[in-house]
């Protein structure tokens, strides 16, 4: 069988090793609000917060590196 080889130039992959995990801790009530607002715009709960934190730093005039405009 041949083995699966991985290549640093799939813009995939190169995404994903631009991630960050970390745990996060949150009230019962927050998730369930975010996992609402992720089914309605067809996101996952990670995806969507991952926008919500983007939209409130541009807000408050954050710079994120990467964002597309």
């Amino acid at each position: 069988m041949p083995r699966l080889r991985l290549s640093t130039r799939d813009p995939f992959i190169e995404l994903m090793a631009d991630k960050k995990a970390f745990p996060l801790r949150i009230s019962a009530e927050v998730y369930a609000a975010v996992q609402r607002l992720a089914d309605a715009e067809l996101r996952s709960v990670n995806v969507q917060m991952e926008v919500l934190l983007r939209e409130a730093l541009k807000r408050r005039g954050v710079d994120v590196k990467g964002e597309e405009k």
